[in-house]
């Protein structure tokens, strides 16, 4: 069975101020998911989701404990974002990310892209580009040890993107 690493453009815009320095966008996002019965994160300090595999890690090494299926955003997906333009080296933790600034393997037109997709000014959104590197972006991810209903994924994707977002092709077309 593998763990889902789901990917989102920048950080949840709902977030309250209060509640962002109370809990921080991660706590939020992660009450979020509790209150709204998401799914089942998979936060264990033990656990390190890689580009390879979910990982325990102890004492004695490490054990593969599943495979991992990574879904980017429809967003991300619509500028061709992969899990290739990540770092041989990269992890994605465990549980819950927000705002991470992550180097992509290279400069190419899927940044560039990215940056119209989550900073359009009409949608007052905002430019999740480092710009003191161009190679780097601002991303959130959620790990859960279950592929997500599509309603839930869904809100997931609402809270994180906003309520304005890009939605699955196939929930898209459902809803006309």
């Amino acid at each position: 069975m593998a763990s889902h690493l789901l990917v989102f453009a920048g950080y949840p815009p709902a977030v309250s101020a209060e509640m962002q320095r109370l809990k921080g966008h991660a706590g939020a996002t992660r009450g979020f998911v509790v209150q709204h019965e998401i799914g089942l994160l998979q936060e264990s300090k033990a656990i390190q989701a890689r580009k390879d595999g979910v990982f325990v890690i102890g004492e004695q090494g490490e054990e593969q404990l599943s495979s991992l299926d990574v879904v980017f955003s429809p967003a991300l997906q619509s500028i061709g974002l992969t899990l290739a333009d990540f770092q041989e080296s990269m992890t994605f933790g465990n549980g819950v990310t927000c705002n991470a600034k992550v180097g992509m393997v290279a400069q190419k037109a899927a940044l560039d892209a990215y940056r119209t997709v989550v900073s359009d000014p009409m949608k007052g959104k905002r430019d999740f580009r480092d710009p003191k590197y161009a190679k780097n972006v601002w991303l959130s991810w959620c790990l859960f040890s279950h592929k997500l209903p599509a309603f839930a994924y869904v809100k997931l994707l609402q809270f994180m993107e906003g309520q304005d977002c890009l939605l699955p092709r196939e929930v898209a077309h459902a809803q006309l």
